[in-house]
C-alpha cells in the first residue's frame, strides 16, 4: 500500500527528498487536452517529473515561489505584492476553475542594470471526472506584463509566459506499481534475512501522486528549438564542480561576465535545498549558492530555456516535497529589522559609496601590488580574503603606476560587509531611538530621509574598526561616533578629515577600563564605549548603552571558548523558548558560543535578542542588546556586581593579555 502524505508529514524533515529525475518532452504533452490561455497560444512543453505531493501543495508551493522569486534567481532582490485583480474569463482554460491571481513587482538586485518587472501568477484547478476520463489537474501561469521581448529583463526567462502543471497519476497504475514494488520488496527482504539484514521501512520511496511539468509560451518571432537534448539520467550535483570552499559572491558585485557577454550564473538558478535544516544562519545578500542539482545532460543542452526550466521545475519538486513532509525553517531572518527597508537602504548606500577602496599600498612602495587591510594583514595577497574566496585577488590593472596612490575602485569588490552593517545599524537605531529634526545645515550633502531618523544620543562606538570603512560610511551619512583599533591602518589617511578625526588608535586592555570597586563605579566612572566583553562594557556609562555584537572567533573573557555544548544557568529572565530557539539544529561550538554570550548579556540586564543577519563576511548572527529587564537601581547594581566580579576574576587569573601594536606598520 502506498504511504499516505500524512504519514510522510509525521516523519518531518527526516524524510530525504527523492532524487529529481526529469524527462524532456519531445512531443506535445499528451495530458494537455485543453488550451492554456492566454491567449490561445501554442505552449511548448519542456520537462516533466513524477511528483510525490498532492495538488493543494503544488498550488501553495507555486504561490510561495511567486511571492519569493529570489529563491529561483540570485539576480532578483525580492517581489513586492500588488493588489490582485479579477481573472478575465478569456484567461481561464476550458474545464478549469480559477483559484486566484497574485500580482507582484519583481525588484532587481542591480537596479542600474536591470529593470523592474510586473508579473501575474494565475492559479487554476480541475476536478476529477472518471465518467469522462478526466484527471484531477492544476495549472499555474506566470505571465510577465510586457508587450515585447525587449522589455523582459535578463533575470527573467526570455518567454511570454511559463506554465506549471500537476496531473494526478492514474490509480490503477499506482496499484500495479505498488504490487510490483511489494513483490520486489519481499524478495529483497528474504535475501536480506539470509544475510542477517533487515530492510528499513524508511528506505521505501514515497508514492507518486502526480506528474508535474513545465511549458513556456514563446514570442511570435522566436526561433524553434534547433536540437533535442538527450534524456536526463545523471544524478544530482553533477553540474556543480567539486569545491573545497563555499561559493559566496560579494553582494555588491554583479555576477561574473563570461566571454560571450552573458553572465555565467544563469537566471532561474535555484537556491540551496530548503528541505534541509538551515545551519548556520548566514545569508549572503547578493547571491544564493548555485543550484545543487541540475543534471549534466541539461548542461550540455544548447537550449538555454531548457536549462532554466530544469532548475525551475526542480525547485517546485524539492519545495513541494519539503512542504508535504512538514519541513519547518528553524532560522528566521528579519526579526528585528525587516527585509524590505534593509534591502532598499542597502542598495542606496552601496551606490553612494561604491567609489571607495578599502585597500592601500605600503608607504613608500612603488609596486602596484596591494594588500587588503580590511580586518587583518595578509603577507601574501593572492591568498585572498578568508571570508570570500571569490573576491578578486590578482587583477590590478586599475591601479596607478605613477605613484603609490590608488585610483577609486568599485566598492563591490571590498565593502560588502561594512555597507550592510551600516544599513542594519541605521534601521535598528531608527526603531530604537525617537525621531529628530533635520540639521539646520547639511553643508555639502543634500537632505536624506535618514536625517530625521533616531540615533544614539551620545554617538556610536565601533570597537575594532579595522580599516574604518564602517565609521566612514556612518560619518558620511550624518551619524556621529568613534572607531577604535589597536593599530592605525594605511587606509585611514585616505579618508576625509571628518572621518580621520573619528578613527582612534587605542591599545586593548579591557580590565583596566573597569573600576576596582563598586564604590568607585557608583561615584561615576565611564569611558566611551570583544564579544563577551561588550555586554560588560555596556554597563560602564551611568546609563547602560545598547550594543550590536557580531560573534566570530569564540573567546571567553580571557581564554578560548572550546565546549560544543553550553547549558545556560537558570535565570528568572531567561527566554521562555530557550536560548537555542531559532538556532541551527544539532550541536556545534558556534551555537554553544552564541548561547554563552546570551547568558552573559542576560546577567548584564539585557533581554536575549538575536538576528540572523543578511550580512556577508560574518558568521551570520548578530546579538542585539537594546531592551533591558534590569530597570530599577537595585537591578542595575546587581548586574554591575556580576560584571565587576567577572572582571576581578580575570585580574586574579592574570591570563588576559593586553593587545598592543607589534611588528610592522599596517
Amino acid at each position: 500500500m502506498p504511504t499516505p502524505p500524512a504519514a510522510l508529514a509525521s516523519a518531518g524533515a527526516t524524510s530525504p527528498t527523492p532524487p529529481f529525475r526529469p524527462t524532456i518532452l519531445t512531443h506535445p504533452d499528451p495530458n494537455s487536452a485543453s488550451a492554456s490561455t492566454p491567449s490561445s497560444g501554442d505552449w511548448i512543453p519542456l520537462l516533466s517529473s513524477p511528483a510525490h505531493f498532492p495538488l493543494p501543495i503544488f498550488l501553495s508551493t507555486l504561490k510561495d515561489l511567486c511571492l519569493h522569486p529570489e529563491r529561483n534567481s540570485s539576480l532578483i532582490l525580492r517581489a513586492d505584492s500588488l493588489p490582485p485583480r479579477p481573472i478575465p474569463d478569456s484567461d481561464v482554460p476550458d474545464d478549469f476553475t480559477p483559484v486566484e491571481e497574485v500580482r507582484v513587482r519583481l525588484m532587481p538586485r542591480q537596479p542600474k542594470r536591470d529593470g523592474k518587472l510586473l508579473q501575474r501568477c494565475l492559479f487554476f484547478r480541475a476536478e476529477e471526472d472518471p465518467a469522462e476520463g478526466k484527471k484531477e489537474e492544476g495549472q499555474v501561469l506566470y505571465l510577465p506584463e510586457v508587450k515585447e521581448r525587449g522589455e523582459v529583463p535578463f533575470y527573467y526567462p526570455p518567454v511570454r509566459g511559463l506554465r506549471y502543471r500537476w496531473v494526478a497519476e492514474p490509480p490503477a497504475l499506482d496499484e500495479k506499481e505498488g504490487e510490483a514494488d511489494e513483490e520486489e520488496t519481499k524478495e529483497e527482504e528474504l535475501g536480506g534475512q539470509e544475510q542477517g539484514e533487515v530492510r528499513s521501512e524508511e528506505t521505501k520511496p514515497p508514492p507518486i501522486l502526480g506528474t508535474i511539468s513545465i511549458s513556456y509560451l514563446p514570442w511570435p518571432d522566436a526561433a524553434p528549438p534547433t536540437s533535442t537534448p538527450p534524456l536526463l539520467s545523471a544524478p544530482p550535483n553533477s553540474l556543480s564542480p567539486a569545491r573545497s570552499l563555499p561559493h559566496r559572491r560579494s553582494p555588491l558585485s554583479a555576477p561574473p561576465i563570461g566571454a560571450d557577454g552573458e553572465t555565467e550564473h544563469e537566471p532561474g538558478a535555484a537556491e540551496a535545498d530548503d528541505n534541509e535544516p538551515v545551519a548556520p544562519a548566514a545569508v549572503v545578500l547578493d547571491a544564493s549558492p548555485p543550484p545543487s542539482a541540475v543534471v549534466s545532460d541539461v548542461k550540455k543542452s544548447t537550449e538555454r530555456i531548457t536549462r532554466i526550466a530544469a532548475v525551475l521545475l526542480q525547485t517546485v519538486y524539492k519545495h513541494g516535497f519539503g512542504r508535504m513532509v512538514g519541513y519547518k525553517k528553524r532560522v528566521h531572518h528579519d526579526v528585528i529589522v525587516q527585509r524590505e527597508p534593509f534591502q532598499d537602504l542597502y542598495l542606496v548606500l552601496k551606490e553612494r559609496h561604491r567609489h571607495l577602496d578599502s585597500r592601500a599600498p605600503k608607504p613608500g612602495s612603488t609596486s602596484t601590488k596591494v594588500e587588503d587591510v580590511k580586518r587583518h594583514v595578509f603577507k601574501d595577497f593572492d591568498v585572498g580574503l578568508p571570508d570570500d574566496p571569490l573576491l578578486p585577488t590578482t587583477s590590478h590593472s586599475h591601479l596607478r603606476t605613477i605613484d603609490t596612490q590608488l585610483s577609486p575602485v568599485d566598492l563591490s569588490e571590498w565593502g560588502q560587509q561594512d555597507v550592510a552593517i551600516a544599513a542594519f545599524l541605521m534601521l535598528l537605531w531608527k526603531d530604537t531611538y525617537p525621531a529628530r529634526e533635520a540639521p539646520l545645515s547639511l553643508k555639502e550633502r543634500v537632505e536624506e530621509d535618514w536625517d530625521t531618523w533616531g540615533r544614539p544620543p551620545g554617538g556610536f562606538v565601533d570597537l575594532g574598526c579595522g580599516n574604518g570603512l564602517l565609521v566612514h560610511v556612518l560619518t558620511s551619512e550624518g551619524y556621529h561616533g568613534k572607531g577604535y583599533e589597536l593599530r592605525k591602518r594605511r587606509t585611514w589617511p585616505a579618508y576625509p578629515p571628518e572621518t580621520q578625526q573619528n578613527l582612534i588608535e587605542l591599545p586593548i586592555d579591557f580590565p583596566s577600563w573597569f573600576p576596582s570597586t563598586m564604590a568607585e563605579w557608583e561615584a561615576g566612572s565611564g569611558r566611551e564605549g570583544r564579544n563577551p566583553w561588550i555586554p560588560l562594557l555596556s554597563l560602564l556609562p551611568p546609563t547602560p548603552v545598547p550594543f550590536l555584537s557580531l560573534p566570530c572567533c569564540a573567546h571567553t573573557l580571557d581564554s578560548a571558548f572550546t565546549p560544543s555544548v553550553f547549558n545556560p544557568p537558570p535565570h528568572p529572565h531567561s527566554p521562555s523558548t530557550g536560548f537555542d530557539a531559532g538556532l541551527e539544529a544539532g550541536q556545534s561550538r558556534y551555537k554553544a558560543y552564541l548561547m554563552f554570550l546570551g547568558s552573559v548579556g542576560l546577567k548584564c540586564g539585557w533581554e536575549w535578542e538575536k538576528e540572523g543577519l543578511r550580512v556577508p563576511s560574518t558568521r551570520g548572527w548578530g546579538i542585539v542588546g537594546r531592551n533591558r529587564w534590569a530597570k530599577t537601581p537595585e537591578e542595575l547594581r546587581e548586574c554591575r556586581e556580576y560584571a565587576l566580579g567577572e572582571v576581578n576574576q580575570v585580574r586574579a587569573r592574570g591570563a588576559f593579555k593586553v593587545r598592543v601594536k607589534e611588528g610592522k606598520e599596517h
